[in-house]
């Protein structure tokens, strides 16, 4: 439903079927980094990443997702740091289905409520997952050796 569009430190969102701007929202930037499509707007929450690209003991406090509540201009909540740093996530019902890992980390597919930020499952893989696509109940997900498929269910 909307297109999303970052400038430097700024996050456009647009209504998709008319490309009008809804949305312009103001981010300080030194150690994020938003990889393409990794925002989702729905009922007026924001769900975005933030992730820095290094080792997790050289910044911990980083790959993490966070609801933002857009009318309120306030943050909702905030997931657990390593849980996201993929290319991309998808909103299902009330989970979020991301992903995270780094070379010489643990890599894992996570399932974060989307009404709390707070992590229901986790699934250890053999790569860090860096794409996923939902099509007919399943997810696709892609890593950079290895692709998985699992059941929606």
């Amino acid at each position: 439903q909307y297109l999303y569009e970052w400038t430097n430190t700024t996050l456009n969102i647009y209504r998709l079927n008319d490309e009008q701007l809804l949305y312009t929202i103001e981010y300080v930037t030194s150690d994020i980094i938003f990889p393409a499509n990794c925002a989702i707007l729905r009922d007026g929450i924001l769900y975005i990443g933030r992730v820095y690209n290094g080792y997790a003991d050289g910044f911990p406090e980083n790959c993490f997702l966070i609801a933002y509540d857009i009318e309120k201009d306030e943050v909702l909540w905030r997931s657990e740091n390593q849980t996201f740093n993929s290319g991309n996530f998808i909103l299902k019902d009330d989970v979020i289905i991301c992903g995270y890992g780094f070379t010489g980390e643990d890599d894992y597919i996570y399932q974060i409520d989307a009404n709390t930020g707070k992590v229901i499952d986790k699934m250890k893989l053999k790569k860090m997952p860096d794409m996923f696509v939902e099509k007919d109940g399943q997810i696709y997900v892609h890593t950079y050796s290895y692709d998985y498929v699992f059941d929606m269910n």
